[in-house]
């Protein structure tokens, strides 16, 4: 057994899966080969190490006679590694036992082994424990005795307690899996390599013992507050354990930090992708898991993957294509319809197979994902095909997001950056920033679902502490723009004193106060928000304080993505079309338009477009808006120097496939050869022009902000990067600051550099900073508490053409209490808003009409619509308005229940199951 001597690492008992990572450094040059024998003719191996001579001794027990034996097979320590890593592989971790007694648990410890990537000869291995007890002494898994004992849990040293280990038939089944039989080598082999694996962890790892204990025996739990901006591209948060008397509460603060759970070689995520992606549990074979007597080890209670794992697993999906996943759930909060596809597990193997069938949420929700507790008796069917509403998608985003951070906070790898790193935490809050536009309908639709998503994790681990000791509150208290103006604020009283920095600011003669703008361009929405900051009295201090009040709100669904999909439009599809023609095809438009245009292209190909818009042509967008930031003059770039090659050789043979179908011969299509080239003059001058949306709707925010005199302009988004739509602001005579290049305290969360890594983080810091002003806990006393939030977004109501424009106003922002209006409709009708009178502006669909034809004759003639609208007293609509009458070209009435009014934020077109372009892939418009 280890080193018991040394000082025991602390896990908490039903804090989940626990990681722990170790980074080493091996030198084979130094070290010599293991070499082994096999004890009998089928093995098992046993290792001979030689004597002062040169030769090998073996021998069968302690005392037995000495046999000089020659090495059969001989490994250093990193080829053993090597043929081990990017697995996770079961590992002994014992109790201190005598030795009458037979060695446990035995399944509930693993190893990850992967190359280091950034240090030559390093190598990262990653240690998980699953902290479940068990109420019985069953050996599987650390019991309630050996807990209340303080038993401790080390890897046994002993080589003889190693093949006991191995030769049970779960792990040699497991071991001997990694091996196909084609391989040609003895079956036994893989001994070798896992006793070098053992090998190196005792003696070059070195871990401590473990000492599981019970988390309310010893001191009251820590509550941890997590502050979330979830983005429909990136997302980011914050933890804050609360502490009311702690001198330096930021010293309580860290990023959230996503673990790639099936390649924990990658070190944990501060920014990552909102994409989600089904997948198995990750912890190796779960089969062979269970022929080990224990069915439920290493249960990770989440169906979905998400950030860069989430984008990782669908990359490497391409064997057997399946529908798996959504780029941003947050998108589709409306949308309760089955999904119009079954969900897949994201496949690495030759076949893919359903999500959920055998994990223990498929008991709770039916197959489109509504919670079996809120059916009637006669309906509780659980799950036999998944085909959950997108809404569900986001149900699940949320409890794989809840799961994380309740693993992250009680980690030794958080505890230890902590005071009282030996008290578990739990998570007191959940508090999320949401876009300026969102209406108080997507925001009762936020809570609704993520509120399910807690209740489901209860139910499915009733003991799972870190959520199972309080009831949690989840909070949507401010807007993402505003927060990112509270962190700039933040920042530049470090070096200015309140009075200092007004007269700094301040220049403008049209007001008496600070006025600050910030537009935040995010993947789906662009926020406006103008707030003021008054000087008043302060009762903590001498001197005044800045108290913010918001003034003007504007939001738009007009965003970073539009950006990439006029890129794709303008650029690539054209240039992709000259290298099909190059190839010898004909009609190329025709054939694009079949494959990638909306009205056009097959159902059937969904999930194939939307691989190679991810894999193909996204890719090629980011280098091209990258290298423009470089200020380099031309672009080239050949797609095989971009895209993996088994990515792009999949893409080559599946886009020769659809084309020999559409055009009925055989066509030879090198996608590997396509290259796109162009000027960034020609670049330039297109953002400049109506094809880049983006660029028009930020001229438009450019003279908002000149129109409201404001003092300070920040800019936020990976989009505002670009040099041309910073000149839009910067050309004006007022302070424009990027909020990436503004120096930061590097105490802070993401703030290591001395600079954000990007404009994301600043919401969740805002947040923070915010959320400490207002419990008055935060040693910073020039900022009050203010308005951030309570001030009503106009809208002018109306239906939407196909453009998404919205020309016939229903109603105008200063609707308040009951309203009634009258609507014609021909069709399947969207209805939204736009947050500017001018009519050119992009509209953001909230809710569509759907008539049924069946029974609506005559409904080319047109039916008139009464709908009944409640808004309160600051014009915010409360929810959905209802119909109150229906009546036909003929002024006869209709049974309203023949038109279904539901939420729609995504179609312009009124569309239930319409999907988003990076979801569907459809990102040419029709040419005919």
């Amino acid at each position: 057994m280890t080193n018991l001597g040394q000082q025991p690492q602390i896990l908490f008992v039903d804090s989940g899966v626990q990681f722990i990572d170790h980074y080493i450094v091996i030198d084979d040059l130094a070290l010599a080969d293991t070499a082994f024998i096999r004890t009998s003719v089928h093995g098992p191996l046993c290792e001979v190490t030689p004597d002062a001579r040169g030769y090998f001794q073996y021998y069968e027990y302690e005392g037995a006679p000495v046999e000089w034996v020659r090495p059969e097979y001989a490994f250093s320590l990193s080829a053993s590694l090597a043929a081990l890593q990017h697995q996770w592989l079961p590992i002994p971790y014992f109790t201190q036992q005598d030795t009458n007694s037979s060695p446990r648990p035995m399944n509930w410890a693993r190893v990850y082994v992967s190359p280091h990537p950034q240090v030559a000869q390093g190598w990262k291995l990653t240690l998980a424990f699953d902290t479940r007890i068990s109420d019985d002494d069953n050996g599987l898994q650390p019991s309630q005795f050996e807990v209340q004992q303080g038993q401790l849990f080390a890897l046994p040293h002993q080589s003889n307690l190693w093949q006991v280990f191995f030769q049970q038939a779960w792990v040699s089944g497991w071991m001997a899996s990694l091996y196909p039989a084609a391989s040609h080598s003895p079956p036994f082999l893989w001994q070798a390599h896992y006793i070098n694996l053992l090998k190196v962890i005792v003696h070059r790892v070195k871990p401590r013992p473990l000492l599981l204990r019970d988390a309310g025996t010893h001191a009251e739990p820590i509550a941890v507050d997590a502050i979330i901006d979830l983005g429909n591209s990136n997302s980011c948060g914050v933890l804050y354990e609360v502490d009311t008397h702690c001198v330096n509460p930021l010293s309580l603060c860290s990023e959230l930090q996503l673990r790639d759970l099936s390649c924990p070689s990658h070190d944990g995520y501060t920014l990552f992708s909102s994409e989600v992606n089904f997948s198995p549990e990750p912890f190796g074979h779960r089969g062979l898991s269970s022929a080990s007597g224990r069915m439920d080890a290493f249960q990770w209670h989440s169906l979905v993957r998400i950030g860069p794992e989430a984008q990782r697993l669908n990359a490497q999906s391409y064997q057997d294509l399946q529908p798996q996943g959504i780029s941003c759930p947050r998108r589709y909060l409306w949308d309760d319809h089955p999904a119009n596809v079954v969900w897949f597990n994201a496949s690495q193997s030759d076949q893919a197979q359903y999500s959920s069938i055998d994990h223990p949420l498929s008991l709770l929700i039916n197959d489109q994902g509504n919670l079996l507790d809120e059916l009637p008796a006669m309906g509780r069917f659980p799950v036999f095909v998944p085909q959950f509403s997108r809404s569900t998608v986001f149900t699940f985003l949320i409890i794989e997001l809840v799961n994380q951070i309740a693993v992250q906070i009680n980690s030794l790898q958080y505890r230890q950056r902590h005071a009282n790193r030996d008290i578990p935490r739990f998570i007191r809050r959940l508090i999320f920033t949401l876009p300026v536009n969102f209406t108080a309908v997507e925001r009762q639709r936020f809570l609704m679902l993520a509120q399910r998503a807690i209740r489901l994790i209860k139910t499915l681990q009733p003991k799972f502490f870190p959520m199972s000791t309080n009831d949690i509150e989840i909070r949507i208290p401010w807007d993402e723009a505003c927060c990112g103006q509270i962190f700039w604020l933040w920042q530049q009283l470090r070096n200015h004193s309140v009075h200092s920095l007004q007269q700094y600011y301040h220049c403008s003669s049209h007001t008496a106060h600070l006025r600050v703008a910030l537009i935040d361009v995010g993947g789906g929405t662009t926020d406006l928000a103008v707030t003021e900051y008054p000087l008043i009295a302060s009762k903590h201090s001498a001197m005044p304080a800045f108290s913010p009040e918001l003034i003007v709100r504007q939001g738009f669904t007009l965003a970073g993505d539009s950006l990439l999909e006029d890129v794709i439009t303008h650029f690539l599809l054209p240039q992709f079309a000259d290298h099909l023609r190059l190839q010898g095809l004909s009609s190329v438009e025709t054939l694009l338009e079949r494959l990638f245009s909306r009205g056009k292209s097959d159902e059937g190909d969904t999930v194939w477009r939307q691989y190679v818009v991810r894999h193909l042509l996204l890719p090629v967008v980011e280098d091209i808006l990258w290298r423009y930031r470089l200020h380099e003059t031309a672009y080239f770039c050949r797609v095989s120097q971009l895209i993996e090659g088994e990515i792009l050789a999949y893409i080559e043979t599946s886009f020769q496939e659809k084309i020999t179908r559409l055009s009925s011969k055989n066509s030879c299509v090198e996608v590997k050869k396509l290259c796109f080239q162009f000027s960034f003059n020609d670049f330039v001058d297109f953002l400049q022009s109506h094809h880049c949306r983006l660029g028009q709707l930020l001229t438009l925010l450019s003279d908002t902000v000149t129109n409201e005199h404001c003092d300070v302009i920040l800019l936020s988004g990976q989009a505002m990067e670009l040099p041309l739509f910073q000149h839009k602001f910067r050309q004006q005579s007022v302070h424009c600051c990027l909020l990436t290049e503004l120096p930061t305290d590097a105490a802070l969360p993401f703030c290591s550099t001395g600079k954000l890594a990007n404009g994301k983080h600043a919401t969740s810091l805002g947040g923070l900073l915010y959320s400490l002003t207002t419990q008055q806990i935060s040693a910073e006393r020039s900022i009050l508490p203010g308005n951030i939030s309570h001030v009503p977004v106009p809208r002018w109501y109306g239906p939407l053409d196909q453009d998404g424009r919205l020309h016939c106003v229903l109603l105008s922002p200063s609707s308040q209490a009951v309203q009634r209006t009258f609507l014609t409709i021909t069709q399947s009708t969207a209805i939204g808003y736009r947050c500017r009178e001018d009519d050119a502006v992009i509209a953001s669909p909230l809710f569509a009409l759907i008539p049924n034809r069946q029974k609506i004759k005559n409904l080319v003639l047109g039916v008139t619509v009464e709908l009944e609208w409640a808004f309160d007293t600051e014009g915010e609509l409360l929810g959905l308005p209802t119909i109150v009458s229906v009546e036909d070209s003929q002024q006869l009435s209709i049974d309203p229940h023949w038109l279904t009014l539901e939420m729609n934020t995504l179609s312009w077109r009124g569309d239930s199951q319409e999907y988003y372009w990076r979801d569907d892939g459809r990102v040419m418009p029709p040419v005919t």
